[in-house]
């Protein structure tokens, strides 16, 4: 960990880095079935089924296996199940719900555009504002390409109850859309579009 001086990069105050990495789940998970369907493929079979979602889980007539998995694509019978929704968990497991399980957080996310190039704002992620906000570059393809940035947070803005509970995705908040278009700018001067609009925005549930 160093400090970095706002001198630095134009911030109104000084930031901590830390050796760390961004994880995109998706890739993750898909090389990993890479490599588990390349090992002793005569010893199992690892079939992959894509938009096939889980719609119950129940006991299992099965004397062999556990559980039932209900879908519209005809039913799965299983020993085991990962279950990786994250805060739609108790749509599917309802012990899950309430102060005793995963709490639902509606999350916003924003991609905006950069008036500088990556040199100018490093190419590492970061959060800010006790939390509320976080924000990564995406990769460049030259040096003066103005780099895309994903920010996310907001949820000062989201009162009463900041979003918790909330796992309804089909509403992007226009009021916490505000407050995410107004961060990079307020935090770099002079290197973002005051105003400007996103090029993409999306609502997702997290706990």
């Amino acid at each position: 960990m160093h400090i970095l001086l706002y001198q630095e990069y134009g911030t109104s105050f000084p930031g901590c880095r830390y050796p760390a990495h961004n994880l995109w789940p998706l890739k993750l998970v898909t090389h990993l079935f890479k490599l588990a369907s390349q090992h002793k493929p005569d010893k199992f079979t690892l079939r992959l089924h894509t938009s096939t979602p889980v719609t119950a889980i129940t006991p299992s007539s099965s004397s062999s296996r556990d559980w039932s998995l209900s879908t519209p694509r005809g039913t799965v019978n299983c020993s085991y199940i990962i279950h990786a929704t994250n805060a739609y968990a108790s749509h599917l497991l309802p012990h899950m719900g309430g102060l005793a399980g995963i709490i639902p957080t509606r999350g916003h996310v924003m991609a905006l555009r950069a008036a500088v190039p990556l040199s100018q704002l490093t190419n590492s992620s970061w959060w800010a504002n006790q939390g509320f906000e976080y924000w990564f570059p995406r990769p460049v393809n030259a040096p003066d390409e103005k780099p895309l940035l994903i920010v996310g947070g907001g949820r000062e803005a989201a009162l009463p109850n900041f979003d918790h509970y909330e796992a309804d995705d089909s509403i992007f908040r226009e009021d916490v859309g505000k407050a995410l278009r107004d961060f990079l700018p307020g935090l770099f001067p002079g290197k973002f579009e005051k105003g400007g609009e996103p090029e993409m925005k999306w609502v997702g549930g997290w706990f």
